[in-house]
């Protein structure tokens, strides 16, 4: 019989005399080496010390595993049955990969764009109306639109060359001085020398043209937005190039009262080339600058003034000009030389830079290293630096050249992903030599990183062919993070209890069928456990409104369950193959390979970590268990009053780039400083003939998409009320509608400088009040056949010419819908008074989102809806504010969601009502550590800490689970069963997380937003999901863990359903006193077996 693992003598209680001839009777049993053979008796003996633990452990509690025929054929033919799960495994990922490949001509064309919107919402419904309505608009006689329509699709239409902005380079300039001005001749000096570098590298021959009005062959290079073109002074220039039709304005006008015989004078507004290049001009001096800015720039073009100067200079009042911030923007335009039109392919694909092609030299490498040596010798932030400096640098480097574009044609943003996807790829080698330290074999180690890599291809092609979703998402991505951390923790468990069955009693280690046998009975069941509470966590992201969550939630629910299915069944094949043909051939490998020179039977050692952890560390932390409890007790706390004061909704939609990125500071620059609040740019359109409640509906969602966008041939109708009628009371009544709105919220005065208006100095877009305004005493129109006819004369009037004219888009933002002859939609379209710098989170938006769904309410004369739509790039829009509003509060529903979905996980796998509570509130208390950690480094709650917060649930899990499965199934006392589930579980849990914790790392470096918040978030959760494990829960049970049926689910339910109160007691009945009491089972000796000595213990 294999010996039992005794204590260290040092342990052992005082009252060892009186446990000897116990311990010897079990010493000289044969069936001692299992705990279930034979009937024993079971005594209780006290030490003299209470407080301290049971000082000896004879067994685990496990019982001679069952082989079965499967783990027959694996032992003999691992190699075999390796290669036959690979080729399964192989052929489905192929099955998928081919599918996508052959409906996509590149990967990236099997991807589809995030959808955020959550297509049920009432507002986004009312901006997929509004859309349509507006596409759909009444625009005259048929056969004109049809014609317009016709050309702008032709894909053979002629357009000029570069008469398109294709991208834009926008320079910020920031002084770092005391002074606060970048309007002195020295920071002015290095806009010159950074500009006039910018414009000497290829610049006529990538820049947008202005074609002149003279001869439609002649171009030139379109004048740059900078506040150079005012500074520098050539009138002849502006008259020369206006007489060869580049003129701003019109050119008979301006030629007529330009010059010494008009009433301007070249060079002044609107006396003005828009080819001017401003190093055909001469510095003006400085004290000219004022004025020159007044004149030309500040009072008679404020639009171009708010491009170029800060909002609290734009106005040049008094002739006194201080900008702390400057702005600078050179066009790049096209279709290309030798393309067609714009949409022409090829264009993009030439430009774009990739991760392994670079556009051609004119748009990127020449330029960049011309900018980068002038930017780095007067800039505080160098060119091409990842972080923000926000203070001077020496003498010269006193200002801040910050340099973005939107398109990135010049690869600055290309080698950013770059960059990023290097720290990406060190965070999978982290991982991969982790494992290959952890289980020693790099055998072992390439089988479960190709293991981990396989389950992605895997669930493409589940998601692909067996659910039938025609795109794949980009975040998808993301992913690769989150099997890498969970992968490496199934692993670790498995190889775990591998090797300890080499050190457990013959019965277990006395061959590779017992070992695997007893390896999967303890390693797939704690997997399952985790892996059950991980998917089912994740699938309740179905839920959510959110198609991309949806999504997300899906596929990596999918990935960690053919993980799973890999792990447990080609991963044992690979090892049972290692242990018999590999590592017993090379005892010279080194690292490679692990030989102890043990032959199958030979009981190995017991690894120093797992005595280490069951003689040391168990009975320190039994010893210290409340002082441990009350440690993690008082930290909760504390981090629980850090999230409630230091927790903050966003107030802006975040960059794609980290906050403190040298582009993303620029934008935010942009952004915040370079517009008006009094500008009126966000407008609001007005709705009449849509259901309010239900605007929008799919009638081809594809075969259940998830996104139904990712369908070509998607089908949507607007839901038009049918009762709608145009006649003649409703035409002035909502004529009435729109006077209203020019003075709603301006109080009893009515005054257009109250600042409580909706609308910004009365600025409407309303068809039926200008058609009033033409038609006169014919309006209103007796029916809508009548008005339909008097629409299509008024859209060929003069007026609407001259409203045309006059306001940019005015056709886009007022008219009718007509089907059949019916008018069946109206819109107006107001410009408001939220300022254009508004914050663009929930709690910036919702106080002008109900003022004005309070106006509709009051004031429409027939249902209707508002909507806001996006302006601008990153500003607000009223589909944000729902996709915002949605996203918190899902994030809580979904959190209490997952922790419920888990406490019932964990009362099926243990059968046990009060682990199950205790591993919940470990993890409550993990996820609160996490929650303030993350508010506490100065971010906010926004759509990306949503996401993450619920998708990193299942990392917070795992490590509370595996311990409190151990617990419940080791026996003995409270801490018996605490100590076997640290010696059996911890080295894999501690493995796993520092897996975890370490892989995120590398992503705090990254540029990306997305990438350095997910390292931040599973870093973070992993680090207190292991310090709440070992700090909470386990001193938790080892002072209060269920012994016996203590918490037995079946007990419980048995006794509520058949009211016996015996079952009760016992489930409820709390075992404290047998804490402190050492139980050893006594097998029964057989008659001809001779009576134990006492002095078998010695031996």
């Amino acid at each position: 019989p294999a010996s039992p693992r005794l204590c260290p003598p040092s342990a052992l209680p005082s009252n060892s005399a009186a446990l000897a001839p116990r311990i010897a009777a079990e010493m000289s049993t044969p069936a001692a080496s299992s705990a279930s053979t034979g009937a024993g008796a079971t005594a209780d003996a006290k030490g003299a010390d209470s407080d301290l633990p049971p000082a000896l452990t004879t067994h685990y509690g496990d019982e001679a595993p069952t082989v079965g025929w499967i783990t027959k054929k694996v032992v003999a033919n691992p190699g075999l049955c390796a290669s036959g799960w690979l080729f399964l495994a192989l052929a489905f990922s192929g099955l998928g990969l081919g599918v996508i490949g052959g409906e996509a001509e590149t990967f990236f064309e099997a991807l589809g764009i995030s959808e955020f919107r959550p297509l049920s919402d009432p507002i986004v419904k009312h901006g997929l109306a509004y859309s349509d309505v507006v596409s759909n608009r009444f625009q005259g006689l048929k056969a004109a639109r049809e014609d317009e329509d016709e050309d702008e699709d032709d894909p053979d239409r002629e357009e000029d060359e570069r008469a398109f902005t294709l991208d834009s380079s926008a320079f910020i300039y920031e002084d770092l001085e005391e002074a606060n001005n970048m309007l002195t001749e020295a920071n002015i000096a290095k806009v010159v020398a950074v500009e006039t570098t910018f414009m000497e590298v290829d610049w006529e021959d990538v820049c947008r043209l202005t074609y002149s009005t003279n001869s439609s062959k002649k171009s030139k290079c379109a004048s740059p937005i900078t506040i150079l073109n005012y500074l520098y002074r050539n009138d002849d220039k502006h008259k020369s190039l206006c007489e060869a039709g580049y003129c701003s304005f019109d050119r008979d006008t301006a030629l007529a009262v330009c010059g010494s015989s008009g009433a301007f004078q070249w060079g002044t507004f609107p006396c003005t080339s828009n080819a001017f290049d401003w190093r055909d001009g001469k510095l003006a001096k400085k004290s000219e600058w004022g004025e020159l800015l007044e004149k030309n720039l500040c009072k008679p073009a404020p639009f171009f003034a708010q491009q170029v100067l800060d909002k609290t200079a734009y106005d040049c009042d008094g002739g006194t000009v201080k900008s702390k911030y400057l702005k600078s923007t050179y066009s790049t335009g096209w279709p290309l030389k030798g393309y067609k039109n714009r949409d022409q392919a090829g264009q993009r694909a030439e430009l774009s830079p990739t991760l392994l092609r670079q556009p051609p030299e004119k748009y990127g490498s020449r330029r960049r290293a011309a900018l980068e040596e002038t930017i780095d010798g007067v800039s505080a932030t160098p060119s091409e630096a990842t972080r923000y400096v926000g203070q001077p640098q020496g003498e010269d480097r006193t200002i801040n050249c910050l340099w973005d574009e939107f398109f990135g044609l010049s690869g600055r943003l290309a080698d950013t992903f770059i960059s990023d996807t290097f720290l990406a790829i060190a965070s999978m080698i982290f991982v991969f030599i982790y494992i290959w330290t952890n289980v020693g074999s790099i055998f072992i180690a390439i089988c479960g990183i190709l293991e981990i890599i396989l389950s992605l291809p895997m669930a493409l092609a589940f998601w692909r062919v067996i659910m039938q979703q025609e795109k794949l998402d980009t975040l998808f991505f993301l992913s690769v993070y989150l099997i890498l951390c969970i992968g490496a923790d199934d692993i670790f468990v498995f190889m775990d209890s591998w090797k300890l069955s080499a050190s457990m009693p013959a019965v277990i280690s006395g061959s590779y069928e017992t070992r695997l046998s007893w390896t999967y009975k303890q390693a797939a069941s704690a997997m399952l456990t985790t892996t059950s509470t991980t998917v089912l966590c994740l699938l309740l992201t179905t839920t959510s409104a959110l198609p991309a969550l949806r999504a997300f939630g899906i596929f990596v629910g999918l990935v960690v369950l053919f993980d799973y299915l890999l792990v447990i069944t080609w991963l044992p094949c690979c090892v049972v193959f290692y242990t018999k043909y590999i590592e017993k051939c090379c005892p010279s490998c080194g690292p490679c390979c692990k030989a102890d020179g043990l032959e199958e039977g030979v009981i190995k050692p017991e690894r120093k970590t797992v005595v280490f952890l069951r003689d040391r560390v168990a009975p320190a932390m039994f010893k210290f268990r409340f002082h441990l409890l009350a440690l993690s007790s008082c930290v909760t706390v504390a981090m629980l009053i850090t999230l409630a004061t230091q927790f903050e909704v966003a107030s802006d939609l975040p960059y794609f780039l980290v906050p403190d990125h040298p582009m993303s500071v620029a934008s935010d620059i942009s952004r915040l400083e370079f517009f008006s609040p009094e500008a009126g740019d966000y407008q609001i359109t007005v709705v009449y003939g849509v259901d309010p409640e239900d605007a929008f509906s799919f009638r081809n969602t594809g075969a259940g998409q998830i996104n139904p966008f990712a369908v070509e041939d998607i089908e949507t109708e607007v839901q038009y009320v049918p009762n709608f009628d145009l006649n003649a009371e409703l035409q002035e009544a909502i004529v009435e509608d729109c006077e209203h709105a020019k003075y709603a919220g301006a109080g009893s005065s009515g005054g257009p400088d109250d600042n409580g208006r909706l609308v910004d100095n009365k600025e409407v877009y309303c068809i039926l009040n200008d058609l009033k305004l033409w038609a006169g005493g014919k309006f209103p129109y007796k029916d809508e056949k009548a008005l339909v006819q008097g629409v299509n004369k008024f859209l060929k009037s003069s007026l609407f010419g001259a409203r045309s004219d006059k306001f940019e888009g005015y056709a886009r933002k007022t008219g009718i819908v007509v089907e059949d002859g019916d008018v069946v939609a109206l819109f107006n379209t107001f410009n408001t008074t939220i300022p254009t710098n508004v914050r663009t989170g929930v709690g910036s938006l919702r106080p002008h989102y109900e003022r004005w769904e309070a106006f509709i309410k009051d004031e429409c004369a027939f249902p209707c809806f508002q909507y806001m739509p996006a302006s601008r790039n990153f500003g607000a829009d009223w589909t944000t504010y729902a996709i915002l509003a949605r996203l918190g509060g899902e994030t809580v529903t979904t959190i209490c969601a997952s922790l419920a979905c888990a406490f019932v996980v964990l009362l099926l796998a243990t059968q046990n009502v009060v682990i199950a509570c205790m591993v919940i509130v470990t993890i409550i208390a993990a996820i609160v550590s996490m929650l303030a950690c993350i508010f506490a480094a100065g971010l906010t709650f926004g759509p990306n800490e949503a996401l993450y917060t619920v998708l990193t649930i299942g990392l917070s899990i795992d490590y509370a689970v595996h311990i409190a499965h151990f617990y419940e199934h080791s026996p003995g006392t409270r801490f018996e069963k605490a100590q076997a589930s640290l010696s059996k579980i911890a080295v894999s849990v501690a493995g796993g997380a520092a897996t975890t914790v370490f892989a995120g790392m590398p992503l705090f470096g990254c540029s990306q937003l997305g990438l350095f918040l997910f390292g931040f978030f599973i870093f973070f959760t992993s680090f207190w999901a292991f310090v709440m494990t070992f700090t909470m829960l386990v001193p938790m049970l080892m002072a209060f863990g269920p012994e016996g049926e203590t918490g037995n689910l079946r007990l419980m339910i048995h006794g509520i359903i058949k009211g016996d109160r015996a079952a009760l007691a016992a489930a409820t009945h709390d075992h404290a006193r047998q804490s402190s009491v050492a139980r050893i089972e006594i097998p029964a000796p057989a008659e001809s077996d001779p009576a134990p000595q006492p002095e078998a213990l010695s031996k």
